[in-house]
């Protein structure tokens, strides 16, 4: 069995798998010199083949990650429609159902009819590929990705995936166990503490969906004395759910761009910018050791996979890790 994995996001890359191995791997931006491209991988397609010897008609299956259209750098700021729907309805709608994740199954219906399948159709025709294409969620393959290829195997582990948003979802927990994936909590991307911080980095003048690593690097460089002052500011907007306390909610009542009009009024004159990454790195490092904590107490499994943008946060992490 050989099959084609597609991510047509931001850093797209293509991946040749063979009965379960991988076998070839590569991004776009490795090929066309454009760091962390966004769109259909085409070149990397070409080169999986090229370098592995297959034909193009040798591809049994074809899996592209996202029901919807990913985000890429372009359309950041420039969503489709949906996108700028939703975001119009977060002042009509009320917060508790904003915060549920109810409307994430219709969300994710109707962002899959808007998917281009007829363009990757088109595309993988004119390579030659015309095997079945399937696409799958975004938080599944993060999970599916983590668990499948942990180094001390996959008998039983506690997955957990953070990030901006993919279809809809900011975050998920997983019972995985052998070939079988199990959600247990899905968190909708209205309570994204990931796009939270991805525009405190835009907000900063630096690049979103790239350079939130400098914020993270930067929040050390700031006295706590005066940064505990700008994180009085923003240390309610993110909560565990105290029903449940494996759910944390976005308590600020903002939503992407939101953010931005709000930090221009809170931090415009008083708030140094290394004092805005220290209070937002402490915010992050807050509600994610506490939620994951919460999860380990609920499911009292040891074996613990992180996956997603978020957890790409390495002094997060080390919070957890201790």
């Amino acid at each position: 069995m050989i099959t084609l994995g597609i991510h047509d996001g931001h850093t797209a890359t293509a991946c040749i798998a063979k009965d379960g191995e991988i076998i070839a791997c590569i991004s776009e931006e490795r090929l066309i010199r454009k760091k962390e491209w966004g769109g259909f991988p085409r070149k990397s397609i070409e080169w999986c083949l090229q370098f592995t010897g297959l034909l193009p008609s040798e591809i049994d299956g074809v899996g592209i990650v996202g029901l919807g259209e990913p985000t890429i750098h372009k359309s950041y700021n420039k969503p489709m429609i949906f996108k700028k729907l939703f975001y119009y309805l977060t002042f009509i709608l009320p917060k508790s159902f904003l915060k549920s994740s109810k409307w994430v199954p219709f969300a994710q219906w109707l962002m899959s009819k808007s998917r281009s399948k007829s363009y990757h159709k088109k595309i993988l025709q004119e390579i030659g590929i015309n095997a079945e294409v399937k696409y799958y969620e975004h938080h599944f393959m993060h999970a599916a990705t983590a668990h499948y290829l942990c180094p001390w195997g996959y008998e039983e582990n506690l997955v957990i995936t953070n990030d901006g948003s993919g279809d809809a979802v900011a975050a998920t927990v997983n019972l995985a166990k052998g070939l079988e994936i199990d959600r247990k909590v899905t968190i909708s991307n209205y309570n994204s503490i990931g796009e939270f911080y991805t525009r405190v980095t835009q907000f900063l003048g630096m690049k979103p969906m790239s350079h939130e690593y400098k914020v993270m690097g930067l929040a050390p460089y700031a006295k706590e004395s005066y940064a505990s002052k700008t994180y009085d500011f923003i240390k309610d907007w993110f909560i565990i759910n105290s029903k449940s306390k494996i759910i944390f909610e976005n308590n600020s009542g903002l939503w992407r761009w939101q953010y931005l009009k709000k930090f221009q009024k809170m931090f415009s004159l008083n708030h140094r910018f290394d004092n805005i990454s220290w209070a937002a790195q402490k915010l992050v490092e807050d509600i994610q050791v506490q939620w994951v904590k919460n999860i380990i107490e609920k499911y009292k499994i040891n074996n613990l996979v992180l996956c997603g943008g978020v957890f790409l946060n390495v002094k997060a992490n080390n919070k957890i890790l201790n």
